[in-house]
């Protein structure tokens, strides 16, 4: 399986030695704390030497306003930019492939997964990697330097010393299995809760309006709930495999302290030596448990780094297939039906086909009945295994001018932040003319207004507007024009605009409507209504 980031790749590589290098080197001027220690006992306490003790403050400080400088800078901040800049990188790589995603497979995604993915996954994963990466390396390091210092110091405690570390490396793998598991489960229920927290937020309104807060506090409170249970089990197990090193530290440091002791006592090793020992052992022992809970850490976070992988991987499974068609046509389904995401029956389609003359074409019907899924199998946003042949000659074709050449009105309304110019345009380069004549004719004279996301000032009819606008601008240059329920929210003066707009615009485009109105009935080249789950086609003249 492809990583989502690859650390061999030769910038991200460049930028972990970096990290490792310059945290090793700090480290090690740790290195020299204890010789300060041991001199101060030894050589300095011993003689009651003031001159001495003057010069080995005055180094001492200067010493430590150079080492914590040192750690703040390539220890401490490096080691937060360094997973930030990952961090960074991750969200971009996320978002492009959200973005990438075939429209017909996306509902197959949960949106609070893919919202996890962006928002908390990404930072996970960027620190996990790089403080296992980093810390593995430098860990190593310091353990085989610590341990060729004991060594020098006293052999016999280093080699006392060296039997602990078996029992470090087997505490490692304890638990590996329960944090797998529960870490797996514990980013389901989040994403679970997530997307219930979500959905909350965003129908707020709608709740207090019909007074369900009670109703939808229970269902929240019983994902928050599940969350909670399965996250104290992998804190249960999470910290267990952290605590059980520690232990091992603890009890290596009373016996090999103990044995030292009776060195001292039997005046086998100084006093500085053995305090200098200890400091040193600590370094040993410190790494080791580092080491310990970056592999522990990346145990417990398994679950999130593979399914970021594994989305990152996620290759489209439904491939949109077209057949050969007459090519004098746009759209051609013949002997066809169309079937909900659950398996049942939406709409037989006989015969629908609108060739490329330009034109409006309208299609009518209740509620549920497939007119907005007709639209969407399209635009490629519904998938095509909802459609199936019913004949051996059946054909659901429409041609390449189609794909590439469409802009389509689909609902519900996208705004983002910004003023309602950019929310029409996006970043395209303006035409002046053309925006004017389109703003004119939905009664649009706020373009510099900012739309405000935490108290949505602006009404269901202008976004409407805007969203109109915005198809209408981006279909300049395009034949085809898609239009599900464009007449929503609007008032009859802007109603009447559209309709002698797009009676004008027929001339140029071939446009297709979906509607309940009767409005452009009498401007319509094609009326088709969908009764009793076909389509049939009311008239074939062009009214004039």
């Amino acid at each position: 399986m492809k990583k989502i980031l690859d650390f061999r790749e030769k910038k991200n590589l460049i930028k972990i030695i970096k990290l490792i290098i310059f945290s090793f080197i700090g480290i090690s001027l740790y290195y020299i704390l204890p010789l300060f220690t041991k001199y101060l006992i030894d050589d300095i306490i011993s003689t009651n030497s003031i001159k001495e003790l003057k010069i080995w403050l005055f180094l001492g400080l200067g010493f430590s306003v150079f080492l914590h400088l040192y750690i703040f800078y390539f220890l401490k901040y490096q080691w937060d930019k360094i997973p930030l800049y990952f961090s960074v990188k991750l969200k971009k790589i996320i978002l492009e492939k959200i973005f990438k995603i075939k429209k017909y497979n996306y509902k197959d995604f949960d949106k609070g997964q893919l919202l996890n993915y962006l928002i908390s996954d990404s930072g996970t994963y960027a620190n996990v990697m790089i403080t296992y990466l980093g810390t593995l390396t430098i860990g190593i390091l310091r353990v085989i330097t610590g341990y060729i210092i004991l060594f020098i110091i006293n052999p016999i405690l280093s080699l006392i010393s060296a039997i602990f570390i078996p029992l470090y490396v087997f505490s490692m793998g304890i638990n590996k299995k329960k944090l797998e598991q529960y870490s797996k489960l514990e980013r389901i229920k989040a994403d679970e809760f997530i997307t219930n927290a979500n959905k909350n937020i965003e129908g707020k309104i709608h709740i207090n309006l019909y007074q369900k807060e009670k109703y939808f506090e229970k269902i929240f409170e019983k994902k928050l709930e599940e969350w909670r249970n399965i996250r104290l089990k992998y804190s249960y197990w999470y910290n267990f495999g952290k605590e059980v090193p520690m232990f091992v530290n603890t009890l290596s440091s009373f016996i090999i302290m103990s044995i030292g002791a009776y060195y001292v006592i039997s005046q086998k090793m100084t006093l500085g030596s053995l305090i200098m020992f200890s400091q040193y052992l600590s370094m040993l022992f410190e790494p080791l448990s580092q080491i310990t809970q970056a592999i522990v850490e990346k145990q417990s976070n398994k679950g999130i780094l593979n399914r970021i992988n594994n989305f990152y991987n996620y290759n489209e499974e439904k491939k949109l297939v077209l057949e050969n068609g007459n090519k004098d046509n746009i759209i051609e389904i013949k002997d066809c039906t169309i079937y909900t995401e659950n398996k049942e029956k939406l709409l037989e389609i006989e015969d629908f086909i609108i060739n490329k003359s330009n034109g409006l074409y309208i299609i009518k019907g209740k509620n549920g009945s497939g007119k907005t899924t007709i639209l969407n199998l399209l635009t490629q946003i519904a998938s095509p295994e909802i459609i199936k042949k019913n004949k051996k000659n059946s054909t659901f074709y429409f041609s390449k001018e189609f794909i590439e050449s469409c802009s389509y009105l689909y609902n519900p309304v996208y705004l983002f932040e910004g003023d309602v110019k950019t929310n029409i345009i996006f970043n395209n380069t303006e035409d002046p003319q053309y925006l004017k004549e389109i703003i004119s004719m939905l009664n649009i004279n706020n373009l510099d207004k900012k739309i405000n996301f935490q108290n949505l000032n602006i009404s269901l009819g202008e976004k409407q507007k805007i969203h109109l606008a915005r198809v209408l601008y981006f279909s300049k240059d395009k034949n085809i024009l898609l239009l599900d329920e464009p007449l929503s929210n609007l008032d009859y003066k802007t109603k009447e605009n559209i309709k002698d707009y797009l009676g004008k615009l027929k001339e140029e485009k071939i446009i297709l409507v979906v509607s309940h109105e009767n409005l452009f009935d009498d401007i319509a080249n094609k009326i088709y209504n969908i009764i009793d789950n076909k389509i049939l086609e009311e008239r074939k003249e062009v009214i004039e």
